[in-house]
């Protein structure tokens, strides 16, 4: 399959799911009226887009910068892997080293902090 790259049709696609979450929640609360099954229904859809946040984004951006996301399994498939155990344990994102007016600056990502070494390098 193709992917989608319009601007609109991602829009449409995003539009879409709202249009089935909603219409899906609705018909369970008409089912059931209930502020229990109210309360599910949004915790169901909070957790769902937590962990959905979780796999595409925090591993690309925070865990592991080399892994791009290519769906739930390619995730999964990552986590299991040697490459994504190595790169949990450690709680490493990325590491950068490049020069700046003399100096070598060493990014270092651990989690949402960036911590920056600077030093001094012989001319």
């Amino acid at each position: 399959m193709k992917d989608l790259t319009h601007p609109r049709r991602m829009y449409l696609k995003a539009l879409l799911f709202l249009i089935i979450a909603v219409c899906c929640s609705t018909l369970l609360l008409l089912q059931n009226p209930s502020l229990r099954t109210g309360a599910l229904i949004g915790l169901l859809a909070w957790a769902s887009s937590r962990a959905y946040y979780f796999l595409f984004y925090v591993i690309q951006n925070y865990i592991d910068g080399d892994y791009r996301y290519a769906g739930i399994l390619s995730c999964l498939k990552y986590m299991m892997s040697a490459r994504g155990k190595s790169t949990q344990s450690l709680g490493l994102t990325r590491s950068c080293c490049h020069r700046q007016g003399g100096a070598e600056v060493s990014l270092v990502n651990q989690g949402p902090i960036c911590h920056i070494k600077q030093s001094r390098m012989n001319p």
